[in-house]
């Protein structure tokens, strides 16, 4: 039966079915666990593609094509700094060194991912931005933060910017603020819930934040007040608890002990 999940495309033609796809789907990527044939094939697809691209087997026309699908330059990039070989890693900090030189020490930032925009700028900040987010949660690899000196001052922003303490927020405020960001991921998304193993990094940190709820949930952890902001947010009751789901907020308060 796993063959039933496979399919076999031309490179042109994956790309271009994969982007369609995304565009259908809120440029989110398809899941191998769908139960859709379609999807589960595309993501088939594009898991061979994937590991083709770790191993340095695409060529320029294929990686040139594959850039094209929406959101695929973040993949690529997250797939490079997490998986790419250590002359990978230092040809891209030269890159990024050559373009700092070039424009009087400038980094290249998200800010200025305009239509004018060169490939390469865009290349750089989205990349750029990643590996600030891998240093913040302490996953950068000490060699390639020492890699990163050729680039002047790169590596004190990047100590600096770990130091800088988020806001203070009252643990309600945090949930609050949590709920808010997921019901509207959840509706930019055609109500698909966010999934804690998407390379995407806002709906990694979403799906994960479910999972902690979901399990605060069962052991009757959340107060009234937050049980019911979870129940409105789209298909969250059915991951919470789906023999309940079906029913309204007051109904499933009535029938499962939800708070201590």
């Amino acid at each position: 039966k796993s063959g039933a999940t496979r399919i076999v495309l031309s490179w042109d033609d994956g790309c271009d079915a994969l982007c369609r796809w995304t565009k259908i789907h809120g440029q989110r990527m398809p899941k191998l666990r769908s139960k859709n044939v379609t999807e589960k094939c595309l993501a088939a697809w594009f898991s061979e593609a994937t590991q083709r691209f770790i191993k340095g087997n695409l060529s320029r026309s294929e990686l040139s094509k594959l850039r094209l699908i929406p959101k695929m330059l973040e993949n690529m990039l997250w797939w490079e700094v997490r998986w790419g070989q250590e002359a990978s890693w230092l040809e891209r900090c030269a890159k990024l060194r050559r373009w700092v030189s070039d424009h009087d020490g400038a980094y290249p930032s998200n800010d200025t991912l305009l239509e004018d925009s060169s490939e390469l700028e865009k290349e750089l900040a989205v990349w750029l931005d990643i590996v600030k987010f891998k240093k913040k949660r302490g996953t950068l690899a000490q060699d390639r933060f020492e890699a990163l000196s050729v680039v002047p001052g790169l590596q004190e922003l990047l100590t600096e910017a770990c130091k800088k303490q988020q806001p203070t927020r009252t643990p309600e405020e945090w949930f609050d603020a949590r709920c808010n960001e997921c019901m509207q991921w959840v509706k930019e998304h055609d109500c698909q819930l966010p999934n804690s193993h998407s390379r995407d990094k806002q709906e990694r940190s979403l799906g994960h934040w479910i999972g902690k709820m979901k399990q605060r949930f069962i052991k009757g952890q959340l107060v009234r007040q937050q049980c019911e902001q979870l129940w409105k947010i789209p298909n969250l009751p059915q991951r919470l608890n789906p023999a309940k789901a079906s029913l309204s907020f007051q109904d499933m308060c009535d029938s499962v002990r939800v708070f201590g």
